[in-house]
């Protein structure tokens, strides 16, 4: 989050408001017109329709800096916008300088959807401190039901996306 910024960081944004059909996409002349004028080092963008506007906006330019693209998972959208950034993904992802994929399974997503090279892909696991949360797992519970063994407690946390697939969880 934002606020979470160390205030040494600088924060611009380039949009209001998420303009109707193309979304981030309306952004791209500001974002390119600011990268042509500050001249980063690198530019490191995530999720596939962010990835699409930066490597858009970046590849426009005469210069342009290096670009890496996380993913998370190769999410679109669905409908038309999402076979757009599909298809923009499938024209560009390949001119990133990196592709950082949080998983081996999110990498070989990545790469049978886009068609991108083996040596442009790099894994880096989210990061957990393992010992803080074997730790906290042992705290007593808060609510009453939690600790009630007559009671059977499923819990599961998560974006309400098709991907995270809560309804098989339910089922």
């Amino acid at each position: 989050h934002v606020a979470e910024l160390d205030d040494n960081v600088n924060t611009v944004f380039l949009q209001e408001k998420t303009a109707p059909v193309i979304g981030s996409a309306s952004c791209i002349f500001k974002y390119r017109a600011y990268l042509s004028a500050s001249a980063p080092e690198i530019v490191i963008s995530q999720r596939t329709h962010g990835n699409v506007v930066s490597l858009l906006a970046c590849l426009s330019l005469t210069d342009p800096p290096p670009i890496a693209i996380t993913e998370h998972g190769h999410h679109v959208a669905a409908g038309i916008k999402g076979k757009a950034t599909l298809k923009l993904s499938e024209m560009t992802y390949d001119r990133a300088d990196r592709i950082i994929c949080v998983s081996n399974s999110i990498a070989d997503d990545v790469r049978s959807a886009v068609g991108v090279s083996e040596e442009i892909i790099n894994v880096i696991p989210n990061p957990f401190d393992i010992d803080a949360i074997r730790s906290r797992a042992r705290d007593p519970l808060a609510h009453t039901w939690l600790n009630d063994e007559s009671e059977d407690v499923v819990l599961s946390a998560g974006r309400l996306e098709p991907v995270k697939n809560f309804e098989l969880l339910i089922d």
